[in-house]
C-alpha cells in the first residue's frame, strides 16, 4: 500500500517536471526570437543621427559646402543611473549650472542634446567621466566658414530636405 502510494507521488511529480520541461522547451524555443526582439526592443533607446548629404563640388573637385564638424553631448535620461549626481559631475566639466541640467533632463524619457559644440577639452573631460547615459557624438554643420558660392549652392531644412538653389535641385 505504500509503496503503491510512493510510485503514484513519483509518477504525478515526474509527470509534473516533464510538463514544465515541455513548457520551457515552447517558450525558448518557440517564442525564444520574439522575446528576444521584446526585450531589447524595452532595453533600446536611439538618437536620430543625421543623414549626410553628398557633397557639392566644382570642376576641380574642390567642395562648396566647406562642411564643419563639431561634437555634442546626448543624454539619455532613461539609461543615467544618478541623474543629480550626474548633472553634478557634469557641471564640473562644462561649467553650466546644475539645476538647469537637471530640469533638461527630469522626467524626460526621449535622449537630448545637453550641449552642441563641445571643446576638445569639454569632450575629452566628459569622455574621462564614462557616465553612463552620456554620449558624445560627431555632427555635421553643412555649409563652414570657408564654403563659396553659397546663393548659388542653395540651403537645406533642419530635416536636410533642400530648399534652394543646388540643394533643392538634387
Amino acid at each position: 500500500m505504500l509503496r503503491r502510494r510512493f510510485a503514484v507521488l513519483f509518477f504525478i511529480f515526474l509527470l509534473t517536471i516533464s510538463l514544465l520541461a515541455l513548457r520551457l522547451g515552447q517558450i525558448g524555443v518557440g517564442w525564444g526570437s520574439e522575446l528576444t526582439r521584446r526585450a531589447v526592443n524595452q532595453r533600446a533607446v536611439t538618437y536620430p543621427l543625421q543623414s549626410p548629404r553628398g557633397q557639392i563640388l566644382d570642376r576641380n573637385l574642390v567642395t562648396l559646402t566647406a562642411p564643419e564638424y563639431h561634437y555634442s553631448l546626448v543624454a539619455f535620461p532613461s539609461l543615467l543611473r544618478d541623474p543629480r549626481q550626474t548633472m553634478v559631475l557634469l557641471e564640473q566639466e562644462l561649467d553650466q549650472s546644475s539645476p538647469d541640467l537637471l530640469t533638461e533632463v527630469a522626467g524626460k524619457r526621449e535622449p537630448l542634446v545637453i550641449r552642441r559644440a563641445l571643446t576638445n577639452q569639454e569632450r575629452e573631460g566628459v569622455t574621462r567621466l564614462a557616465l553612463p547615459g552620456l554620449v558624445v557624438i560627431q555632427e555635421e554643420e553643412r555649409y563652414g566658414q570657408n564654403s563659396l558660392a553659397r546663393h548659388l549652392v542653395g540651403y537645406v531644412s533642419a530635416d536636410g530636405h533642400g530648399l534652394a538653389g543646388l540643394e533643392k535641385e538634387f
